[in-house]
């Protein structure tokens, strides 16, 4: 049974963060959280971006699946990690394997009856609606979500105007 149906109104929606290495120049970690939500898709989304800025801190996390492959400049072939263009680009599939981790720990919904009680889990929804943003993490380990076009334009800056604003 799908869990949109058993909520009424609300609906499974997701933010997801990929983790970016601003040293290494690489993302090589993943992490997300799910949330019931109603309203239009832009209230939705408005929300998971408000949230965006906060809830990574304790979000699901992962490292990047080891499918992802880049290239050092020394051409070592190095697992796990992904250029940040993967970010922007939905045929890399970045985050399902993500979607399924995050939907497989929540919670079942319980129904209680005369005869006893159901669990019925959840399922990860056929076009989830979800909010992405980056995290670029710093030499110290200090994390900062990319959100605004100011931060947008500052990150452009890190990357030597290697990351369309």
């Amino acid at each position: 049974m799908n869990s949109e149906k058993i909520v009424g109104q609300n609906e499974l929606v997701f933010n997801l963060w990929a983790v970016f290495d601003g040293g290494g120049q690489l993302i090589y970690a993943l992490s997300g959280k799910a949330y019931f939500l109603s309203g239009s898709d832009e209230n939705k989304l408005n929300i998971l971006a408000e949230l965006a800025k906060t809830d990574y801190v304790t979000a699901t996390r992962q490292r990047l699946p080891q499918r992802f492959k880049i290239v050092t400049a020394s051409g070592e072939t190095v697992s796990g990690g992904a250029e940040l263009s993967a970010f922007a680009n939905p045929d890399a599939r970045l985050f399902e394997e993500l979607f399924h981790l995050i939907v497989d720990e929540l919670p079942p919904i319980v129904r209680f009856t005369e005869t006893g009680q159901t669990e019925i889990r959840h399922d990860v929804p056929e076009d989830p609606l979800c909010a992405s943003t980056i995290l670029h993490e710093d030499e110290f380990g200090n994390l900062r979500p990319i959100i605004t076009k100011e931060d947008r334009e500052w990150l452009h800056t890190q990357l030597s105007g290697g990351w369309p604003l």
